[in-house]
């Protein structure tokens, strides 16, 4: 059968998406053809990155270290530098081009990957699927999917919806629409629609991580593999040792997954060094990889007990066959010399970390992040003594958040120094706490049309906030954002009000905080509590 798989990146970010890359290679193992067509390239460039260099977040690329076979007159310039990275294609003329491909390819079935940033340009997609063929039937996945199920699958453009992973689902739904049978109540965390109606399975339990298949990334553009870091230009794959995520934050939509889908078993897994390791090798060998991302939420989440057994096998293993630098994401409880040494000693040279908000208040009572400043100045700290470059992940946005909140964020990088620094804005994602809050406070717009209901009308986490604050307008908000940067160097100077309490020294009782914030905390510990 022919399947075909749309990515429909709407902001030009580069990177194979591990999630769709794994479903389109379980369906291609289990002997279908796949066709791919990625909206990534024809964008008009990076929309992320833009917003990043703008704000002095990130450095723009000085130089590259990719594989000489890498570079071609397509491809680069004769400094070595992409020259036609992006199409620059209107929104009709992508839509031509996907009109064209389902001419070309004449799928059986089309799969989809959301998330709620490009979610509106997915049913645009969608729309065109549908045209040329009405009857072709649709299969989405993805966080938004899995986060509000009961939405989407309204979605008159969609015919059947994954919940939860669909490294199963898929081929088993597949095996159904190919043999023409509609047994559709047997393949578990499944949504599907009988008479117009919404069904939904029972789940089923979690995979085992190590079942998981090695990526085939053939179909994929290979403009994917570069990746900008520290100002150079890598041939960079991405990979996954892990999968979930225990925290409660109100921003992110895991939690609310990890709750639907109780009955599966244990959210959080951990693939064994060995296999993991086995893959990245083939991809490194393959494509002349000079960098690894890893893509786990927290790298480093295990036990002590834990730790040594797996440090021991991932060091012997990545030194002997991949022994190439490495990046990852974790959080600041699990930082200490032990593990910080196993990073040094197999090639870590980066490690991304959640700070959020220079506020404690502010971060422990609407964002649900418990560390404290102090623990958080005492990780970056130690990351630094082993020579390891550091980001700290800022958030700004945040539903009652005050002017003075923002500048002790700017206070904290200050204070932690770590070597560089990302702001984000606060999203309102379906699912999320923060979205049920705003809604329930009139905060946001909100869509009603059918696969929409109750979204916000707007949503994006780099290029502006959509989320209404009596506090601080958003005109300021943004002025704020762009002006980031130039506080933390000091180049732009902190209004004196805002400079006598140091982020160590913040008030946790919020005794200080006006009523729009505290409104936001108490709807927000109402929606928390355990039921």
């Amino acid at each position: 059968m022919k399947i075909l798989a749309i990515y429909p990146n709407a902001n030009g970010s580069g990177r194979i998406p591990t999630g769709l890359a794994i479903i389109m290679t379980v369906l291609q193992n289990a002997g279908h053809e796949l066709g791919l067509f990625d909206t990534t390239f024809l964008q008009e460039s990076n929309s992320d990155d833009d917003t990043r260099i703008r704000a002095n977040f990130v450095k723009g690329v000085e130089s590259i270290l990719v594989p000489d076979s890498a570079l071609s007159s397509e491809l680069s310039t004769c400094d070595g530098m992409p020259a036609i990275m992006y199409e620059s294609l209107s929104e009709e003329e992508i839509c031509e081009r996907l009109l064209a491909k389902l001419k070309q390819f004449n799928p059986d079935v089309v799969i989809m990957s959301i998330v709620e940033d490009n979610y509106k340009w997915a049913d645009s997609l969608l729309h065109v699927v549908k045209t040329y063929n009405s009857s072709i039937p649709v299969i989405v996945g993805g966080p938004t999917p899995s986060a509000a199920p009961d939405v989407l699958i309204e979605n008159p453009r969609i015919d059947f919806l994954v919940q939860g992973e669909g490294e199963e689902v898929v081929v088993e739904l597949c095996d159904l629409i190919e043999r023409n049978s509609g047994a559709f109540e047997s393949v578990r965390n499944l949504w599907y629609k009988v008479n117009g109606q919404a069904c939904n399975n029972t789940l089923r339990q979690f995979l085992d991580m190590d079942a998981v298949p090695v990526q085939n990334v053939e179909l994929w553009d290979r403009r994917h593999f570069y990746k900008p870091y520290d100002g150079v230009l890598y041939w960079t794959g991405y990979f996954e040792m892990s999968r979930g995520c225990p925290y409660q934050c109100t921003y992110c939509v895991n939690h609310t997954i990890k709750r639907s889908l109780k009955a599966s078993g244990n959210y959080f897994r951990r693939k064994s060094p060995r296999l993991a390791i086995e893959e990245i090798k083939y991809h490194k060998d393959k494509y002349d990889l000079k960098r690894i991302i890893f893509c786990d939420d927290n790298f480093l989440l295990m036990s002590e007990q834990k730790f040594i057994q797996w440090s021991e096998e991932f060091k012997d293993a990545w030194m002997t066959e991949i022994n190439l630098p490495y990046w990852i994401a974790t959080s600041v409880e699990f930082i200490n010399p032990r593990t910080l040494q196993l990073l040094v000693d197999t090639g870590c040279d980066g490690i991304g970390l959640g700070v959020e908000a220079g506020g404690e208040w502010l971060r422990q009572n609407i964002l649900k992040r418990r560390q404290a400043n102090k623990y958080m100045k005492n990780a970056f700290d130690m990351i630094h003594d082993y020579g390891i470059r550091t980001t700290a992940n800022i958030m700004m946005g945040i539903p009652g958040e005050c002017e003075e909140d923002i500048f002790e964020s700017v206070k904290l990088i200050q204070y932690i120094q770590p070597k560089s620094f990302s702001v984000s804005l606060v999203a309102p994602y379906i699912g999320t706490e923060i979205h049920r809050a705003v809604v329930k406070l009139g905060l946001i717009d909100v869509l009603d049309k059918p696969g929409f209901k109750g979204m916000s009308t707007d949503v994006s986490f780099r290029q502006h906030s959509t989320i209404r604050n009596s506090n601080i307008t958003l005109e300021r908000l943004a002025e704020l954002y762009d002006s980031f940067s130039d506080y933390v160097s000091g180049k732009l100077q902190i209004p004196e009000k805002y400079r006598e309490r140091l982020p160590l020294q913040g008030d946790r009782r919020g005794k200080d905080r006006n009523e729009a914030s505290l409104i936001v905390a108490d709807t927000i510990n109402r929606l928390t509590k355990p039921e």
